[in-house]
């Protein structure tokens, strides 16, 4: 026979894991604009290549992909700024 505390004690985990599924709903991923940058100067084959595959990825997922040019100390800077 099931007792007292242990019929309440199961009522109230179960009341605290449907409380606690509601805060843990995430949000749709990603939530802002995806970076994709690329570590060379704007104009050249690079540039351009990238942001045809931003556009294409833009169209096909449906969320905004944007170019970012990180130039300078041999492509460091924009190695730095993915890692950051």
């Amino acid at each position: 026979m099931i007792g007292r505390r242990a019929l309440l004690r199961s009522a109230a985990v179960t009341l605290l894991g449907t409380g606690w599924t509601v805060l843990a709903r995430a949000d749709s991923y990603p939530s802002r604009p995806v970076r994709w940058v690329v570590p060379y100067t704007a104009g050249g084959a690079t540039d351009v290549l990238s942001r045809l595959i931003c556009q294409r990825l833009s169209e096909r997922l449906c969320l905004p992909f944007i170019a970012e040019n990180k130039p300078g100390a041999g492509s460091n800077i924009g190695t730095t700024a993915v890692i950051n």
